[in-house]
C-alpha cells in the first residue's frame, strides 16, 4: 500500500510521518472511489454552527452523520476498500460508535460482520450494532485487551480485523474529516480546535490534514472525560489502570505519541475533565445549547467554555457523537445515588412505606431526603404511590426497572 506524508514523504514509524505527529494515508483513491460512491449514505459536510451562551464558541456537529457518530467517515473508506478487495468477512474492534459505523456500512455491501467491544460499553451502541446485523461480542476490561481478542479472533475464524487507529483507510476518513474543519478555521479564524482523544487517530489525523493545508496559527487542544494515558503527558502523571471511563480506556495507544506531538506542534496542550462534573454539565449543555453530545465531546465543551470565557478566543469543539448513544452515565448523574438506591430496593421488595425505605437504606441520609427523592421519582413517573390503610406505600413502575436495567450497563 501506497501511503503519503504531507511534506510528500513516507512514513518512517508504522503510520507515522517523520515530524512525530502527522500519519500517512493512501496516496491514490481512484481504486475504491466508485465503491464509496455506491455505499455512501451522505456522511461528512456536517455544519457548524455558534454558542447560544458563549460569544466566540463554535460546535462542529458529527451527530448529522447516519449513524449519529463522526466514524462512519472512516467507515466508508475504510469498507470501499474491503469491497474493492473482495473481503467476505471483518472483525471490527473498538468502542460502540466505531462497531455501529462500520456495521452500518458492512451492510451495505454484503460484507459479514463481527464486532468487538469492552466489556462494559452502553446497552445502547451494543444494541445499534446488533441492528444492523452484526454479531456483538463484549469482551476486554481496556480497549487494549479488546484489540487484541478481536485480532485474535480473526485469525482463528479467517476474518480480516479492523481497527481504526492501525488501518489507512480508516484513518483516510478522519484526515478527510480534517481537511473540511481546515475549511471551517480558514473561514472563521478559530484560535483553538478541540479534539475529543481517545485513542490519539483524530487528533493525529486532524492535524495532517492541517499539515496539508498549511493551516498555522491555531491550536489543536486534545481532551478526555476523566483520566488517561494522554492527559497524564502532560500532567507528568503515570497513566491510569483503573477507573478510566472506557470511551478512553487505553493503556498504551498506538497513535498517542502523535497525538501528543501534534498538540505540541500547533502550541496546544492535553487535559481532561473530571467525569462527574462531565456528567452533570451534559445536561446542562443539552439544556442550554440544544446539543445532546456524548461524554468525550462535553469535556471538550467544557474546555472549550472556559477559553472564549477567560481569553477571549475564537473556538471550534468537534462534537463526535449524539449522547443518544450514552444513556447510562446520564442517567446515573440525573438520578443520583440516593435515587438509585431506593429504585433498588423497591425492585426487591415490592410495596414500602417511606420509613421503611429510610431504615433498609441504613439511615445514612436524612428521612427528609428520602421522601424529597421520593417525591421526585414519582413526578418522573419511575415509581408509582398508593394508600393502604393510612399509610402512603410505595412501589417501582415499568419505567424505573427499565431505568434500573440501563445504570446496570452503567
Amino acid at each position: 500500500m501506497d501511503l503519503i506524508c504531507p511534506d510528500g514523504g513516507k512514513p518512517v514509524n508504522g503510520l507515522i510521518c517523520e515530524d512525530g505527529a502527522s500519519i500517512g494515508v493512501p496516496r491514490d483513491l481512484s481504486h475504491i472511489k466508485g465503491f464509496m460512491e455506491r455505499i455512501s449514505m451522505s456522511e461528512g459536510s456536517t455544519p457548524i454552527f455558534g454558542s447560544i451562551e458563549f460569544e466566540g464558541l463554535y460546535f462542529k456537529d458529527e451527530t448529522r452523520n447516519p449513524t449519529g457518530s463522526f466514524r462512519d467517515r472512516s467507515a466508508v473508506t475504510s469498507i470501499a476498500f474491503l469491497a474493492y478487495s473482495r473481503a467476505n468477512s471483518i472483525i471490527v474492534s473498538g468502542d460502540g460508535n466505531t462497531c455501529a459505523s462500520y456495521a452500518a456500512y458492512a451492510a451495505r455491501t454484503g460484507i459479514s460482520c463481527t464486532s468487538v467491544m469492552p466489556e462494559d460499553s452502553d446497552i445502547v451502541k451494543v444494541e445499534q450494532v446488533r441492528v444492523y446485523g452484526c454479531k456483538a461480542l463484549l469482551k476486554g476490561g481496556t480497549m487494549d485487551e479488546t484489540h487484541y481478542i478481536a485480532e485474535k479472533m480473526g485469525l482463528k475464524y479467517n476474518m480480516i480485523h479492523i481497527r481504526v487507529d492501525n488501518d489507512p483507510y480508516s484513518l483516510l476518513g478522519l484526515v478527510r474529516l480534517g481537511l473540511e474543519i481546515s475549511e471551517h478555521v480558514k473561514e472563521n479564524s478559530f484560535d483553538a480546535v478541540i479534539v475529543p482523544v481517545g485513542s490519539g487517530a483524530t487528533l493525529a489525523s486532524i492535524y495532517t490534514a492541517f499539515r496539508m493545508e498549511s493551516i498555522k496559527n491555531v491550536r489543536i487542544i486534545g481532551v478526555q472525560a476523566g483520566e488517561g494515558s494522554y492527559a497524564s503527558l502532560f500532567s507528568g502523571d503515570k497513566p491510569m489502570e483503573s477507573g478510566v471511563h472506557y470511551s478512553i480506556r487505553y493503556m498504551s495507544p498506538p497513535l498517542l505519541s502523535a497525538a501528543y506531538n501534534a498538540t505540541l506542534l500547533t502550541d496546544g496542550w492535553g487535559t481532561y475533565v473530571p467525569l462527574p462534573q462531565v456528567y452533570e454539565e451534559s445536561i446542562m449543555l443539552s439544556e442550554k445549547e440544544g446539543v445532546f453530545a456524548e461524554p468525550a465531546a462535553v469535556a471538550g465543551y467544557i474546555v472549550g467554555r472556559n477559553l472564549v470565557s477567560e481569553r477571549k478566543w475564537r473556538v471550534l469543539i468537534l462534537i463526535t457523537s449524539t449522547g443518544l448513544k450514552t444513556v447510562s452515565p446520564r442517567t446515573r448523574s440525573l438520578i443520583g445515588e440516593t435515587k438509585i438506591g431506593i429504585l433498588q430496593i423497591l425492585r426487591k421488595h415490592k410495596r414500602l412505606h417511606g420509613y421503611m425505605i429510610w431504615k433498609l437504606l441504613g439511615g445514612r441520609i436524612s428521612p427528609q431526603a428520602v421522601y424529597s427523592s421520593l417525591k421526585w421519582l414519582e413526578e418522573k413517573g419511575l415509581v408509582s404511590s398508593s394508600v393502604i390503610g393510612r399509610r402512603k406505600v410505595y412501589e417501582i413502575s415499568v419505567e424505573g426497572v427499565k431505568a434500573l436495567e440501563i445504570l446496570r450497563h452503567a
